[in-house]
């Protein structure tokens, strides 16, 4: 059934690499926030604190998303922000999920998982992002992609935050992205 009291389900995080064996934070709840409502103009200063105090909480956000939910264990949801990755999120299984584009050239790729949280009864999947090595840990057979050379082809990361996602299914199923640096990506 449905949860009672804002317990969440399901949650997707995107945390470095490097903070894997960090412990796990527990699933959100959401929570009342008091606003003041008054004809002066508080409640637009109240908001505005608020989302301030949000923005500096988290060095990247999540700016769009888009997803199905199917009883037939064919859910998932498609997040993106400001990080400019777009993420697949497989709700039957991580080892389904995926990085869409996002990834630095010569960056390793993501590793999913769904570590079990001590309390509650949601599921948490979580995304754990590699930082790009530095030119001299590479690998040698590496270094002409990270360095451009070769084969150049478009590349498909974007160069500024992800802010909209859209599906389209016919005439077939195709994803259109939009970044702030202006550009528009058709995925299929």
């Amino acid at each position: 059934g449905l949860p009672q009291g804002g317990e969440c389900l399901k949650c997707f995080r995107t945390v470095p690499l490097d903070s894997s064996r960090d412990p796990i934070a527990p699933l959100p709840e959401l929570q009342a926030v008091p606003l003041p409502s008054h004809p002066n103009g508080l409640l637009p200063s109240a908001l505005s604190d608020l989302l301030q105090r949000r923005e500096a909480a988290r060095p990247h956000q999540v700016r769009t998303m888009l997803g199905r939910i199917s009883l037939n264990n064919s859910s998932y949801v498609v997040t993106a922000g400001t990080d400019r990755a777009i993420r697949f999120w497989d709700f039957s299984s991580p080892s389904k999920c995926f990085t869409v584009t996002g990834l630095e050239a010569a960056q390793p790729k993501p590793i999913f998982d769904a570590p079990k949280i001590p309390s509650g009864s949601g599921n948490l999947f979580m995304c754990y992002v590699p930082e790009t090595p530095s030119t001299d840990r590479l690998l040698q057979a590496h270094l002409p992609i990270k360095e451009g050379r070769g084969l150049n082809t478009a590349p498909a990361s974007f160069k500024d935050a992800v802010l909209d996602l859209k599906s389209i299914d016919l005439p077939m199923r195709l994803m259109i992205s939009c970044s702030r640096d202006g550009e528009i990506k058709l995925w299929r």
